[in-house]
């Protein structure tokens, strides 16, 4: 049996530049409809499925800081920029989301902490 490795870290990188120190969790979403396809059978049961198209879904948390190498996620989101996001983890092989658009931004600020949390969709997966 092979040894078997936890993910337990991954570097987040947007627009070519790395936001390791910056993103405190990123959560990723896969989905693909399915609708019944229904006959009129003996069995009455569906025939099958419809697949759709596949969707994918990043929400990153992340710490609200000053710096310029960081992304204006409110400025991406108004202007409607394409760009890639790139998750490297301690163990295995990279995935690239690829046609990213951001749909909201949420600042949230409590007690000498504030964050920020970004709902993100993709295209590609790879």
């Amino acid at each position: 049996m092979a040894d078997v490795q936890f993910v337990e870290r991954s570097v987040v990188q947007v627009k070519g530049v790395d936001l390791d120190d910056l993103i405190l969790s990123v959560s990723e979403t896969s989905s693909k409809a399915l609708k019944e396809v229904n006959t009129m059978n003996k069995g009455d049961v569906v025939k099958g499925f419809k697949k759709g198209n596949s969707k994918y879904m990043l929400n990153i948390d992340a710490e609200r800081i000053v710096d310029s190498r960081v992304p204006d996620w409110h400025d991406l989101m108004q202007r409607g920029e394409i760009f890639k996001i790139t998750i490297r983890y301690n163990v295995g092989k990279p995935v690239t989301y690829g046609g990213c658009m951001i749909e909201s931004v949420s600042d949230s600020t409590s007690e000498g902490d504030s964050s920020r949390r970004i709902a993100i969709k993709a295209r590609t997966r790879k």
